[in-house]
């Protein structure tokens, strides 16, 4: 009696299910097969009677089996950090209370989202307490993911019965955008653009202060060269100038419905927040105080302005996990909600749709409320199925028709970008891979020729 006590406790659980495996599935089609030939020679009851006699016996001391077996728990570890489109490693630690000896199946309940290296896993189990597998997960989707449960599937001795088991064990995973230009801003690594192979060395320009002379190198100015200093000494030195520190950039990202449109596999809202953080890694390490402002038809996420490369960890915790809205784009907003805060001039950099820029009277009333006594840069992408519609042989009619829509589009676009120019205006407008480095590189330009 005690024995399905036993076993009734530890079935009784929705976590546990006990099932036949295939072996007895098979054993019971070979029983109806000997029934049914026993019944030509009048011996069916007879053969019935036995062969089902003997195989309840065996289920019987296959379930004594099961209910020795010792309790099983999970314990999942994995990288502290998820970068989206990047494999990461999850190793999954099954202890047992006891050693055990049995066959395994086992499933890992990885978040929705992810592709993994290997979905279902096997361990032969001869006496330990402890083993352990790992795969690698890849998540597509930023923000906070969740994995649930790790299933599994124990043979018994006589593997006539298989017990299914859940094991409690979530775990949440931060995904985040990609942070290489971030990591290479912070170890001092050169930038590069991905296309031209030009990198950016500087990540503190100079500036119009005078600070001291030093031996010429490669990629210094040769408008800096000191010729009269390097007469008395007898090689090329360059004068270098102290950049003016400690000046504000306000980072406004829209998240409004049309940064929700997939590029290349990834919304425009994934790629534009991995630029805003390397160009935040940069203005940080060169020592401006930063402020971020993430919206939509409201605000979404609001960093007042900080100052230090460590900085960055801040703004990537508040940011990793917005989403885009469906809804318009609030310029006007999220622009008064930030402007009684600074009184005095400042670098407003916009990442924004491309689209917004050709077409919204809410972004150009911001810029005729901010280029009356701030800079602004205006950063956005250029759609790459544009340029693919643009390229195509106007073999039909509807391609032709797309062509002209598309030509329409870019000619807007140049129009009101036009519009802006030399009115403390600038634009970056360049390819999704792009965006990063050229917004960088837009910044640096604007620092060089202090017109902040």
């Amino acid at each position: 009696m005690m024995l399905w006590k036993k076993l009734f406790k530890k079935l009784k659980s929705q976590d546990k299910r006990l099932i036949p495996s295939d072996r007895l599935l098979a054993i019971l089609g070979i029983a109806v097969l000997l029934f049914v030939c026993a019944q030509f020679w009048g011996l069916g009851l007879f053969v019935f009677i036995l062969v089902n006699g003997v195989l309840l016996g065996i289920i019987l001391l296959d379930v004594f089996t099961l209910s020795q077996f010792p309790s099983v728990s999970a314990l999942r570890k994995k990288d502290m950090l998820f970068e989206i489109d990047q494999w990461n490693r999850v190793e999954v630690v099954l202890s047992s209370s006891a050693p055990l000896n049995t066959f395994m199946w086992i499933e890992d309940d990885y978040p929705d989202g992810f592709s993994v290296s290997q979905r279902q896993f096997t361990l032969t189990w001869q006496g330990e307490t402890e083993q352990s597998f790992s795969y690698q997960a890849k998540p597509h989707r930023r923000g906070r993911h969740f994995f649930h449960d790790v299933h599994i599937r124990m043979e018994s001795r006589w593997k006539l019965l298989v017990i299914q088991e859940r094991l409690r064990c979530e775990d949440e995973a931060k995904v985040y955008p990609s942070l290489e230009v971030t990591r290479r801003v912070r170890k001092g690594m050169p930038l590069f653009h991905s296309n031209e192979g030009r990198s950016i060395k500087r990540i503190v320009p100079s500036g119009s202060e005078f600070s001291h002379i030093r031996e010429y190198q490669p990629d210094d100015d040769p408008r800096n060269i000191n010729w009269q200093s390097t007469a008395r000494i007898g090689k090329l030195v360059s004068n270098v100038y102290q950049p003016l520190m400690g000046q504000s950039v306000i980072i406004l990202l829209d998240c409004g419905r049309m940064m929700g449109i997939q590029n290349e596999g990834r919304t425009q809202l994934d790629q534009t927040l991995e630029a805003a953080l390397g160009f935040a890694s940069v203005a940080l390490k060169r020592g401006d105080q930063v402020s971020l402002l993430a919206f939509a038809d409201d605000i979404i996420c609001w960093l007042p302005p900080g100052k230090g490369i460590n900085y960055i960890q801040k703004m990537i915790e508040a940011t990793f996990d917005i989403k885009p809205s469906y809804a318009e784009s609030n310029y006007v907003h999220a622009w008064q909600y930030v402007r009684a805060q600074y009184q005095h001039k400042v670098l407003i950099t916009l990442f924004t749709d491309m689209v917004n820029i050709s077409f919204s009277d809410q972004l150009a009333e911001m810029l005729n409320m901010t280029v009356k006594k701030h800079h602004l840069l205006l950063v956005s992408m250029q759609d790459s199925k544009l340029g693919e519609i643009e390229n195509q042989m106007p073999e039909t009619l509807e391609i032709a028709l797309k062509q002209h829509v598309a030509r329409s589009l870019k000619n807007e676009r140049k129009q009101a970008l036009h519009r802006w120019r030399g009115r403390h205006v600038h634009h970056v407008d360049v390819p999704p891979q792009r965006m990063a480095s050229a917004a960088i590189q837009s910044y640096l330009e604007i620092r060089r020729k202090q017109t902040i």
